[in-house]
Formats: structure tokens, C-alpha cells, sequence
């Protein structure tokens, strides 16, 4: 009888622990870009072309998980701090263009010079 209750508590800790790391990596993040970059008012990328965001978030790039030619991209994020620092970013060919970082909760739209961002679960 103890070893099944001993067994019991250990599946049901392991549950609730891969629930709450789901949970964790359940986040979203989305992102618009303005139509045009905020450094100078042209477009984000030469010859008029569309913007490549991506987000750092509390310091983690999601670069590798970029969206191409589009202003609107979701990202899928591990980070588990309440309060999360997004940067998002236009990646191009030599430098890449900030459109600048905020400081976003879930459930919250916030704002960057040149994007919005919206934190979801």
C-alpha cells in the first residue's frame, strides 16, 4: 500500500509539473510593425520591401523564428518572468533595424516606436 501512494504522489507531482512548464511555454507574442520605419519614414527594407521582425525578449533572441516579408508575426516564447523587455527588430542583410523595446505583462497590448506588441497565453 505505501509504495502505491509513494507511486500516486510521484505522477501526480510529475502532472503538475509538466503543466506548469506547458503553461510557461504556452506563451505568445505578436507583433505589428508600422508601415514605415520610425528612424528615417521610409520603409522598412530597400526597394519597399516588407519588414523581417523578430523579438529579444528578457534578453533571448527569437531571430532563428523571424517572420519574412509581412508586419504582423507571432512568436512562441519559454520565457517565465511576469513582466517581459521586447525588442522588436527588422532583420536585413547588414544591420538590423530596431523599431525600439517595451515592457509588457500577459494579456497586454504595449507599444514600441514602430510596432505593437501583444502578450498572450
Amino acid at each position: 500500500m505505501v509504495r502505491f501512494l509513494v507511486l500516486v504522489a510521484f505522477v501526480l507531482t510529475s502532472l503538475g509539473v509538466q503543466a506548469d512548464a506547458f503553461a510557461r511555454q504556452a506563451r505568445t507574442v505578436k507583433v505589428k510593425m508600422n508601415a514605415t520605419n520610425p528612424k528615417n519614414g521610409k520603409a522598412w527594407d530597400v526597394m519597399r520591401g516588407l519588414p523581417d521582425p523578430y523579438v529579444v525578449v528578457n534578453g533571448h533572441s527569437y531571430e532563428s523564428n523571424r517572420c519574412k516579408n509581412t508586419y504582423v508575426c507571432i512568436f512562441e516564447i519559454t520565457e517565465t518572468d511576469e513582466t517581459l523587455t521586447i525588442e522588436v527588430l527588422d532583420a536585413d542583410v547588414m544591420v538590423d533595424d530596431s523599431a525600439g523595446t517595451t515592457t509588457c505583462k500577459d494579456g497586454q497590448t504595449c507599444k514600441t516606436r514602430g510596432a505593437t506588441v501583444t502578450v498572450s497565453r
